[in-house]
């Protein structure tokens, strides 16, 4: 302990102010990241929640002995149902 000596306060403010103001930089890079992706994939994301939500819904309705059954169609928004040979 003797040879060890306490940074003074002084130090002790200037390093976390460095720090504070080195992880606010990276932290806003990372944020201003995030956000664009979010921005970008919004409409992807929201059709995706839309088409897995009327999946789920379809179970109450349809089951695997059913006569019916539904059919996603190829352009990825609507479905089709049809009759289950």
């Amino acid at each position: 302990k003797q040879y060890f000596r306490d940074p003074s306060e002084i130090v002790r403010q200037k390093e976390a102010t460095l720090r504070a103001a080195a992880e606010e930089t990276q932290g806003n890079a990372l944020i201003e990241k995030l956000r664009q992706q979010t921005e970008d994939n919004k409409e992807k994301n929201r059709l995706t929640v839309e088409r897995k939500t009327f999946e789920n819904d379809q179970s109450a309705s349809f089951g695997p002995f059913d006569r019916q059954v539904v059919i996603m169609n190829t352009d990825g928004r609507t479905f089709t149902l049809l009759e289950n040979p």
